[in-house]
This record gives structure tokens, sequence and C-alpha cells, in this order.
């Protein structure tokens, strides 16, 4: 158990490989990291490939975090636990490793060019890990967490920073895996941002620690360094998404803190200007914001002031921002007005209860038009600011109470039977009140998104009212389709299980309901309809089988099979079910159909009676797809099969239904075999008899026509071909043209 699990861990690449281990050509993977003279922490990577003769053949990427790659290819050989690497190029030393005694610990030291360790770096502590491959599957699994938390972002931040080049990929997996991550990347930041919003909006702040804890929780998702990067790496990227984040998270944090009682200048504390500055370029107001991690609405002068004399020790843009706040200090004190109303809106609307009729008394937050005008101020900023603020935190009070009120909505509209669709925005007038001037309540109905009352705000829609009235109409309409679809059930279930049922209801669909008709089901609703009916439907198909079996069974196979009513029914059956059931009901029908022509067989055989000697037999007989030229001897014909399936093919040939008898008796008592052949259509017709002979010389034992008679007529042509005629769909064996004097 111990050395299977060991040869595990080995394969996954978990434990380092023993000296034994060491002599296979295969791949070892570590990872580690140390410290540079000047402090700097660099991330190390190494992969080593391992020979038979146990020579060492070594990637090491090297890079600081964020920073472009550098990476070094390096050979050399194991001695007395460590393994001296020179350059590939100049052949100097390079890099050493170090095992421990149970090679547990590993070690890896840069060497100066005297082969002596390098002062200028520490130790480098290395730990085995898994392939590139492995972990960039593993990364890409965390860009599709459904709602990625702060362990979920550090991850993919962690990776994205590992010095490893794309060309430590296998050369096949290569571009599937950086598709796949860039394709997730994005989606998965802004399912982060909005996420963490969230997240941030709910964090107490009862108490000092409480209120400490938010304040480090904002400074560290806001920091410069979490920052995300795309894929391909040694680039840094701040989309739109993070900074609407940054710049929301920071003015409802700030916000929060105030209602707090505590000033949000803690935003600021350790804030380092100079880097955020650097690592945000060029100025303006939004960046000053991101810069500061506080609102503009706090930048008081003497603050302000304060942030001058810091920005000016700043070696990059320093005096770039410092420029930049003296002449917009006249806007930025306009804007703080701005953000001070704005905040005195947000505490206004933020004391309404989440509720119904606290929406209805804030007007359904729709944004102050005529203020916003005086003000100078854009309705985008207005919902971010204020409208947002109070979806955030009302949000489970809202969406309780919507489902508390739609519950009751729906309950009543399913137990009403003589509710229609015109009546459900009536219904939802009255329980949300009238829309507000400007709004047409009808837009709710033919508002298609399925957007939470709570998701995104106002995006894309002028009125909140809009999106209550949307989701009103929504839930109305489901309940009446949920009624319809409980009474169509029912209906259906009383209904008998027959295949005249099946039909009907085209195979109990639902467009097909007297109930349905007219409803659209939700892709939920379609498939539990689905479950509801697989059962009905499974009872019908069987009531079909077993109808169609027993109208098979009972056919008459002495006579014609095509006029008979059963026969005709059996063909409506398959027809029918053929149409609506598709690939079932043709596989049924070619099965019995099938056994139906077996039965058929069996009995012509049974019916003719076959002398032993003839069960077997080829029979001579000039097929339609055969060679009808026969010259030399009569052994030396062309084409036969078995006297068998001669019988059975010969049962239908689209213009007349033959019975053939064999018998060895009558008035031809001195022939071999005789066969009559009557005609099941029309019965007073004269038998046509056929006088068998076996075939001399045949290798197979053949038998063929010797003579044939249709009372004093003989055949036309070569007899065979009156047989081949049974065959065919291109001659009537009784035409005149086929018999002569």
């Amino acid at each position: 158990m111990i050395s299977s699990l060991r040869t595990l861990l080995l394969t996954a690449g978990l434990l380092l490989p023993s000296a034994s281990a060491l002599a296979e050509d295969i791949w070892h993977y570590f990872s580690g990291s140390h410290r540079q003279q000047d402090g700097k922490l660099i991330l190390d990577e190494v992969i080593a490939r391992v020979d038979e003769n146990n020579t060492w053949k070594v990637s090491i990427y090297f890079a600081e975090q964020g920073a472009a790659i550098r990476g070094y290819k390096a050979a050399g050989w194991e001695q007395d636990g460590r393994v001296l690497l020179n350059d590939a190029k100049s052949g100097q030393a390079l890099f050493r490793l170090e095992f421990g005694e149970d090679r547990s610990q590993i070690r890896g030291r840069w060497l100066a060019r005297n082969g002596q360790p390098d002062e200028c770096c520490d130790p480098v502590s290395l730990t085995a890990a898994a392939s590139p491959l492995d972990r960039a599957r593993d990364h890409i699994a965390v860009l599709k967490t459904g709602a990625p938390d702060l362990t979920d972002a550090q991850a993919a931040i962690a990776y994205l920073g590992l010095p490893l080049p794309d060309e430590t990929l296998p050369d096949l997996d290569r571009q599937r895996v950086l598709d796949e991550a860039a394709r997730e990347y994005r989606p998965f930041w802004t399912r982060f941002w909005s996420e963490e919003r969230k997240r941030l909006a709910g964090l107490p702040t009862g108490t000092p620690d409480e209120r400490r804890q938010l304040v480090e929780r904002a400074t560290f998702v806001t920091a410069v360094t979490f920052a995300p990067q795309p894929p391909r790496r040694n680039e840094t990227v701040r989309d739109r998404d993070q900074l609407e984040f940054m710049k929301a998270a920071i003015e409802t944090l700030a916000g929060r803190l105030e209602a707090a009682g505590e000033t949000p200048r803690a935003l600021w504390a350790g804030q380092d200007l100079c880097a955020r500055a650097a690592a945000f370029g060029r100025p303006s107001l939004d960046t000053l914001v991101h810069v500061s991690g506080l609102p503009l609405v706090y930048w008081t002068r003497l603050a302000t002031e304060s942030a001058i004399r810091e920005l000016k020790l700043c070696r990059d843009l320093g005096s770039t921002y410092v420029d930049f706040i003296v002449a917009k200090w006249p806007a930025i004190e306009q804007d703080r007005e701005i953000a001070l109303w704005l905040s005195a809106e947000r505490k206004r609307i933020g004391a309404a209860p989440g509720t119904i009729a606290g929406l209805r008394d804030l007007g359904w937050l729709v944004p102050p038009a005529e203020e916003l005008k005086q003000r100078g101020i854009g309705a985008d900023r207005y919902t971010a600011a204020v409208i947002q603020s109070f979806l955030l935190e009302k949000g489970a009070e809202l969406e309780q109470a919507y489902g508390t009120a739609f519950g009751v909505l729906a309950t009543t509209l399913r137990d009403d039977g003589k509710i229609k669709s015109s009546d459900i925005e009536a219904a939802c007038l009255a329980l949300l009140g009238p829309a507000p001037s400007g709004v047409d309540a009808a837009y709710g109905a033919t508002w298609t998104s399925d957007l939470k009352l709570t998701e995104n705000g106002m995006r894309g829609v002028s009125s909140y009212f809009v999106l209550a009235m949307h989701q009103c109409l929504k839930t109305g309409q489901s309940a009446l389709v949920e009624a319809a679809i409980a009474a169509q059930l029912d209906a259906w279930k009383k209904a008998p299980r027959t295949p005249e049922t099946f039909v009907k209801t085209h195979g109990y669909d639902p467009d097909m309901g007297e109930y349905l008709r007219g409803y659209i089901l939700t892709p939920e609703q379609a498939k539990a309809f689905e479950g509801h009916v697989a059962g009905l439907r499974k009872e019908a198909e069987a009531g079909y089988e077993s109808e169609l079996r027993e109208a098979l069974n009972s056919l008459d196979l002495d006579k014609p099979l095509g006029p008979q009513p059963l026969y005709q029914k059996a063909e409506t059956l398959c027809r029918d079910f053929g149409n609506i059931s598709g690939d079932w009901a043709e596989e049924t029908c070619r099965a019995e159909a099938k056994a139906l022509e077996k039965r058929a067989c069996d009995h012509a055989m049974e019916r003719a009676d076959v002398p032993g000697d003839y069960q077997d037999a080829l029979f001579d007989v000039d097929l339609p797809f055969g060679t009808t030229d026969v010259s030399g001897a009569r052994g030396a014909m062309t084409r036969s099969l078995p006297l068998r399936e001669f019988i059975c093919r010969s049962l239908d040939n689209g213009a007349a239904v033959h019975r053939i008898i064999f018998t060895t008796s009558g008035y031809l008592w001195w022939a071999e075999s005789v066969i009559e052949i009557k005609d099941l259509y029309d019965t007073d017709k004269e038998a046509i008899v056929v006088i068998l002979a076996p075939i001399e010389g045949h290798p197979k034992g053949a038998i063929g026509v010797k003579e044939a008679f249709l009372g004093d007529k003989k055949p036309a042509g070569d007899e065979r071909l009156a047989l081949s005629c049974m065959m065919t769909r291109q001659c009537d064996l009784w035409a005149p043209a086929m018999w002569r004097k």
C-alpha cells in the first residue's frame, strides 16, 4: 500500500524523486522564491528533465511579481545530493540544486562566475509543484467560479504572477489553454467586482473593530497590487468594471463609515499616493478618487493641501497630479458640493423601508430630472451614487417584500380559473399602484430581461417601476401557465390512453392542448411538463404497439393482405404514429412488418407442403436482376435462388397474390413434382401448373422448370420467364400474351 501510494504521488509530482527514480527520463517541476539584496521578492520556477544517464536539463524562470519574465537554459548532473547546473550557452556555473537527506527539502542557489553562491541573492526555497499544464487547468477552473470570493481572486492573481512563460505549456495544448483562459478572464473579474461590492455593502460596522476590518478589506481590494492581469502576462490592466467597482466601493464605504460615526479619512490612511498615482496614470477627477481611496466630497481644503505636499515628493507623475489639482480646484469644490448633495440624497432614500410602499413613496426611484439639470448632474451619476447604494443595502428586504406580494398574486391567479392574460396588468397595477409620471406601465410587458429586481440597478431602464411591473407581469403570466398546465394534465390523465388520444393530442404536445393553446412555456415549465406526460406517452405507445401487433397477428394469411381492413388499420397506425413519434414508431413498424413477413413466408411454405427433397434446393429461375439469356445445356443456368425465397417473394408482386401448392399426385402423377399456382384475387381463374425436375449435373443439386401449362397452353417464351414474372411488378402471369397454344 505504501509503495503504491508513493508511486502515485511521484506520478503527480508531489514528492521529490528518489535517486533511483532520477534514472528515468522524466520531468520534474519546482516552484519557489527568494529575495534579492535590495529586498525585492523574486519568484522562481525550475523545470527539470533527467535522462537515463542522470543528466539534468533544466529551464529556470524568475521574475518580480508582475514584472517581465527572464530565464536560462542549463544542464548538469547530480552528485552527493547536489545538482550543479551550468549555463547552456556560456558553460559558466549558474545554479545549484541541493537536496536534504530524505529529499523532502530542496534549496536552490544562484551562483557567481567562480561557482560560489551569489551573495546578491538569498537561497531559493523550492517545493515540488504540479506541471504548468495542470496549474493552467486549475487556474481556468478558478476563472469559471460562478460567484468568486476574495480567495478565488487572490488565486487568479497569484497564478498570473508566476514566471511561467507560455512556451512551458505542451505544444499541442498551448493554444487551446491560452484561448480558454482569455475567454474566461474578463467574465470572472466582472463577477468578482459585482459580488465583492455586495459583500462590502453587507459587512457590519457596529463596533470599532468591525469598522477597522471594513477599512482593511476595502484598502486591500482597492490596492495597486490587487489588479487583475490579462492571460498574456507582463501587462497590467484595469478595465472599466474594476474602475467602476473601485469608485463605487470607495463611495459606499465612505458613506457607511460616516453613518457609523467614523471619519472616512480612515480610507486614506496608509495609502501610498506616489505608487498609486504612478499605477493609475494621468489624472482626472475619477482618478483622484482611485488614487486617494477617498471620494471628492471628503477632499477638504486641509486634506487637499496635505495631498499636494505628499505628491510633490513623488518621482513619477507627482508634479502632474499637483498641477491638475491646482487647475481643477474650483471644479473639485463644485464637485464636492454635488457630492455632499448626493450624500444627503443617499441618506434620505436610504431611510425608506425596502417595501412596495417605500418604493412608491420614493417615486419608484425615478431620478429627479429637473433638479439634476439645475445642479449639472448626470442621471448615471445619481443612479450610481444614490440608487445603486439603496438597492445594495435594501436588496434582501426588497426581494422578500416582492417575493411575498408576488407569491400571493400568483396563488390568486392560479386558484381563479376565470382570470385571463388580459387581466394581469390590472392586477399588477392594483398591487404596485399607478405608474410614476412619464412612465408607461405597459412597457413592463415588453421588457424581456430576466434581471432580478435588485440586480444592476437601473441600467438600461427608465424607471425601477418598469422592472417591478415586468416582474409582476412575468409572475402573473407564469401563474396562469401553471394553472393551465395543471388543468391540461388533469384532462389528459382522465382521457383514455389509446392511440386515438395520442394522435389527437399529437403525442401530448402542449401546443395541442385545449387549455394550453396560445401559451408559451418557459424552458423550466416545458421540462416539468414533459416529465408529467412522459408516463402518459409510454402508456399510449404501449397501447399502440399492442393494437398494431394484434391487427397484424389477426390477418388471414390465405388471402391478399393489402385489402384486409386489419392490414389497412396497421398502415394507418404506422402512419399516424410515425408523424408524431418519429424513430420509435418507425422502428416498431419495421420490426412488426418483418415479423409479419416471416409468418407469411412460414405459412406459404407450410401451405405448399414442399417435398423434403426440395426443402433446401436451389431453384433455377431467371430473376429480373439476373441474366435472362440462357445458353447451352439446361444445367448451365445463370441465376438460381433457394426455393423458400422464391415462394416467399412470390406472395405479392403488386399485380396478383399467388398461392403455391406442391403436389405429387393428380392428373400429372407421373411427374417428379408439380406446382399449382392460383390467383387469390380471382379464384375463378384457372390454375397454372408447373412441372419441376432436378437439373442434371448441377454442382449444388438445383431444380428447374421442366414444363408449364395454363390449361392447354404453354408459355410463350422460356418456362423460367413465366416464373420470374411472379417475382416482378412488370407483368401479369395470366395475361394472354404470356401463353400460346
